[in-house]
């Protein structure tokens, strides 16, 4: 009877081992794949993190172009301005001269 009784306990032990390295497998299928999610993830991030720096560089490098053209537009009314009296100044010269002969 103790033989019986030894022997079902050995089987319990073996299917208790059995479960739990099946419980193992599970567990560690589970990290691995929550890993590679986490991986996949985190691959994910840094591609639209770098895709979010080729923006705020484009957007700078066309901020920096608009800039550029506001100064040069200001410089060319400027010149404009600076021709305007320059012309207004020799039609006032030539209308002196007119008037002095």
């Amino acid at each position: 009877a103790m033989t019986h009784q030894q022997e079902h306990c050995r089987q319990e032990v073996q299917q208790s081992q059995a479960q739990s390295q099946q419980v193992q497998a599970a567990a560690d299928a589970h990290v691995s794949a929550s890993s590679s999610q986490l991986q996949q993830a985190q691959n994910e991030n840094a591609i639209l993190r770098s895709g979010t720096d080729e923006l705020k560089s484009a957007l700078q490098a066309q901020q920096a172009q608009a800039e550029a053209q506001r100064l040069e537009m200001t410089a060319l009314i400027e010149q404009s301005q600076r021709q305007q009296q320059q012309s207004q100044l020799q039609l006032e010269q030539a209308r002196q001269q007119l008037l002095q002969q």
